[in-house]
């Protein structure tokens, strides 16, 4: 046989010449063992010859899958990348019998080639199968790719595995979800959480000079975990998580709560405001909640260091570093009102009195009463960040800020949001919707945890919905939350029955007084993942 002679003599040239002869009939008849040769020892001809050859055998030969899958491993690139382009191909009737976790390693690959091509395998395979293809699992894959073609394959695989077009009655949300919806909504091709941000806030906020100024707070305010994953509390993060919390909220807002009018609507009609208005109210509040917070923390420590300067004489060089790097971070979210008080701080002034009236006084303006919770000394992260946006926009005219229907309901949902005080859904709309949005937010926040960061749910459920033509709310939402097994949960520190009570305090807060809102009320559920799922 002129191919056995060809083989025996490496003479690849003739041996790829002869292969590319036969018709379907006649691949069947040769051996894989030539094939595993020519790729084991044959030139870049050769290689893609015998590749291309298994590739049209895998479907009807095991032997031929079975060895695509074997060089899906090398450890020469070339050949792992011709080997895993060739499994991209095939149908997904073959590819969904082989186990599962031998495509999710090539997720997780060097090369971006071939992680982007491990991600088409699964959808083809999800489209066949999709219970082999768990879709709670994919968030982190995406928020930690560098590779911008890769990010759009996982987009594309998340399509397929949880399509934003599914009429279901209870929707899977988490950032993958939630980034296809938004691009869709403003026919984006954005795959950067912060580029989303950033075009949602020229798309939405950006519209006058004073809502301008406020756009630049947001952008200056995406450091918001900069340093504070050191600190000793459970800290979760938050840069993500105002996209999810804002995109979430859009997405509520279009559901309509009647046959003539969505959410969104309802709301600019409770609140005389256009709908234009509602949203970019909806999304200055969700998108500086918790600005505050490195704020509070800075101001919290700031009597601490000054202590420290004038009791150790070693800490006043090392210190002043510490606290530029701090003002590197932060310096930009600072209003020059908080600023000034921020500075006496650290240079021996504690006086909180002035702090906590400061608060008052801007929460007063915008008709927020405020009263400190009990036992506190700083002002929560909520109240801190209503006064610094509304003194951040200072240099405006009053009129522009405390007269402003959007800056007014903005400053008061992010004051109110942290608080305990019952929130009526008449009354402060924007103030419910942040409430129920950054609660029902938990999948992908990350907690560090040593070695690494850790995030406790993968997903929520929300619903239940109804569809006739557009998405209807119905009587009541619920929020059904999944988390993960036990080990992820005790690295963390996670307390159930702490987060179960937490969460029925925080939903309970929330009211409808209006018998005809649809939902009239909104509950949370909390369920563990089936003990049959494997972690994959």
């Amino acid at each position: 046989m002129d191919l056995d002679r060809s083989l025996d003599e490496e003479d690849w040239e003739t041996a790829c010449d002869i292969i590319e002869k036969f018709d379907e009939i006649q691949l069947e008849d040769i051996p894989i063992k030539f094939l595993r040769t020519m790729i084991d020892k044959g030139t870049d001809r050769a290689v893609r010859r015998a590749v291309g050859t298994l590739e049209s055998l895998a479907p009807r030969k095991k032997e031929a899958l079975h060895a695509l899958l074997h060089y899906a491993k090398s450890e020469q690139d070339r050949v792992r990348i011709q080997a895993v382009t060739a499994l991209s191909r095939l149908p997904g009737e073959v590819l969904s019998k082989i186990p599962f976790d031998t495509f999710r390693l090539l997720t997780t690959d060097s090369k971006p080639d071939i992680r982007g091509l491990g991600f088409v395998i699964l959808g083809a395979i999800a489209r066949v199968t999709p219970e082999k293809v768990h879709r709670e699992t994919w968030d982190t894959e995406f928020l930690r790719e560098k590779d911008h073609s890769v990010r759009q394959d996982i987009l594309r695989f998340s399509r397929i595995v949880n399509p934003i077009e599914r009429e279901e009655r209870f929707v899977t949300v988490d950032t993958l979800f939630l980034v296809n919806w938004i691009q869709k909504e403003m026919n984006s091709t954005r795959v950067d959480i912060y580029d989303l941000v950033a075009d949602m806030r020229k798309k939405y906020v950006n519209t006058s000079h004073e809502l301008t100024e406020v756009g630049n707070l947001i952008s200056h305010s995406c450091a918001v975990d900069a340093f504070l994953f050191m600190t000793p509390k459970r800290y979760r993060g938050h840069e993500v998580h105002r996209f999810n919390v804002g995109t979430l909220g859009l997405f509520l807002l279009r559901t309509n709560v009647s046959e003539s009018e969505s959410l969104e609507e309802y709301i600019a009609q409770l609140k005389g405001l256009t709908p234009e208005d509602v949203e970019k109210a909806w999304l200055i509040s969700a998108f500086l909640h918790d600005h505050a917070i490195p704020l509070r923390f800075m101001l919290q420590i700031a009597p601490i260091v000054w202590d420290l300067k004038t009791t150790y004489k070693t800490y006043p060089t090392l210190l002043k570093r510490f606290c530029e790097v701090l003002d590197e971070a932060y310096f930009k979210v600072f209003s020059s009102a908080l600023r000034g008080i921020y500075q006496s701080f650290l240079e021996g002034g504690k006086d909180l009195l002035s702090l906590r009236d400061f608060v008052s006084q801007e929460l007063h303006k915008i008709g927020c009463p405020y009263s400190p919770q009990e036992g506190e000394t700083l002002p929560d992260h909520g109240a801190l960040g209503a006064a610094n946006l509304t003194t951040y926009l200072r240099p405006l005219a009053d009129e522009l800020i405390y007269g402003n229907e959007i800056i007014r309901n903005s400053a008061k949902a992010i004051a109110l949001h942290s608080s305990s005080c019952n929130i009526k859904f008449n009354e402060e709309p924007i103030a419910f919707l942040l409430v129920l949005c950054d609660e029902a937010q938990e999948w992908g926040r990350e907690i560090a945890v040593l070695p690494s960061m850790v995030s406790e749910f993968a997903s929520v459920k929300i619903g239940p919905f109804m569809y006739e033509k557009e998405r209807f709310f119905e009587d009541e939402l619920m929020i059904d939350f999944r988390y993960p097994e036990d080990e992820i949960l005790k690295k963390t520190g996670f307390d159930h029955k702490q987060f179960k009570s937490g969460k029925k305090d925080a939903f309970d807060r929330l009211v409808c007084t209006d018998p005809k809102m649809k939902p009239n009320k909104v509950r949370p559920t909390l369920k563990r993942r089936p003990k049959s799922f494997k972690k994959l």
